[in-house]
């Protein structure tokens, strides 16, 4: 099974991959893992990823265009299964 991870810390999951069940499954060639930083498709010559919020407000957030390029210089990117996260939900009170 490949399983390629995109994300912007791929060094956080060292430890899940090294120290659990998933490091013998890696170890007896079950499953192979791959990362992806989107820091490598930027949207700008800064190498940004993130963008301001739309329509304004405090922080940033990770915009789609490095998210894209990222999945479409994955091998057989459409029929992979993906699993997408999103920051929808209820806020903390």
């Amino acid at each position: 099974m490949k399983i390629t991870v995109l994300t912007l810390f791929p060094e956080m999951f060292s430890g899940i991959f090294n120290e659990s069940i998933l490091k013998r499954a890696l170890q007896s060639d079950i499953i192979d893992v791959d990362f992806v930083n989107f820091r490598d498709y930027p949207i700008d010559k800064h190498g940004h990823v993130d963008d301001a919020p739309f329509g304004g407000g405090a922080g940033m957030l990770l915009a789609v265009e490095p998210i894209y390029r990222a999945l479409q210089n994955i091998e057989v990117v459409e029929k992979a299964h993906k699993i997408l996260l999103t920051p929808q939900g209820v806020p903390y009170q």
